[in-house]
């Protein structure tokens, strides 16, 4: 067999493959709300359609941050995807979230946060924040777990 048989064959080989990767690479996508979420305790929540991300939005933008508030929550196409929120109660100055470390296996998701805050000798303007959180995950999420590391800077005295 020539070479110019196998050229096809071998491209769709290489396409495939770089295809499979490509949908396996991004696990996550975070956003950052433009409001806080005034909770009295750790909160989280699945959502799952444009409906439940638009109520969302909706029944917390009364509590805008200092960030300009887009009154149109953005586009999430929630045929691929869902989004997990959630924050804390209220923290005293400057607490945050990250994600440390997302694993799926389909349809379990295994989310690892990071709280990051201050120590006692920081010196920090006085604030009330409530840190919160949204992650876009490919679908389906049905069953969600969520483990939380905290760290805490200190500052020398």
């Amino acid at each position: 067999m020539s070479i110019f048989r196998k050229l096809p064959f071998l491209l769709f080989l290489s396409f495939a493959s770089i295809q499979a990767v490509a949908e396996n690479a991004i696990t996550h996508a975070v956003i950052k709300l433009p409001f806080e979420v005034q909770a009295n305790d750790t909160w989280s929540r699945v959502i799952t359609s444009q409906v439940q991300w638009d109520q969302f939005y909706d029944e917390n933008k009364t509590y805008v941050s200092a960030v300009p508030f887009p009154h149109i929550p953005p586009a999430i196409d929630f045929e691929l995807f869902s989004i997990v929120v959630g924050g804390l109660s209220w923290k005293y100055s400057h607490s945050d979230i990250v994600v440390q470390n997302v694993r799926t296996t389909t349809p379990n998701v295994f989310l690892k946060i990071a709280i990051l805050s201050y120590g006692r000798n920081c010196v920090l303007t006085a604030n009330v924040t409530y840190p919160n959180i949204a992650v876009v995950l490919p679908k389906p999420v049905e069953e969600l777990q969520i483990s939380t590391d905290v760290y805490v800077k200190d500052c020398p005295a």
